[in-house]
């Protein structure tokens, strides 16, 4: 399924994207790995359903607020331990 969306040098759709902080994001390029599937996995994080969720959670009519607030506990409950 992902498959058809890699390539080097392509951006990933939006709905693949899962927003990290600065240091996250950083660790993320210092381990060595091009595939940052590899690395949720390794942090036990579904990489694919936690980015359908937080697709999902933005995709509604509620407020921005509202939505942001469920990302932020989307998150949440995919990093517990972080």
């Amino acid at each position: 399924m992902l498959r058809e969306f890699r390539g080097v040098g392509q951006k990933a759709p939006d709905m693949f994207a899962i927003p990290l902080c600065s240091s996250c994001h950083r660790r993320m390029h210092t381990r060595g790995s091009k595939v940052h599937t590899d690395i949720f996995k390794a942090e036990g994080v579904d990489d694919v359903r936690l980015a359908y969720e937080l697709w999902t959670a933005y995709n509604t009519s509620e407020t921005h607020s509202v939505r942001l607030n469920r990302m932020r506990a989307i998150v949440m409950t995919h990093t517990v331990g972080e």
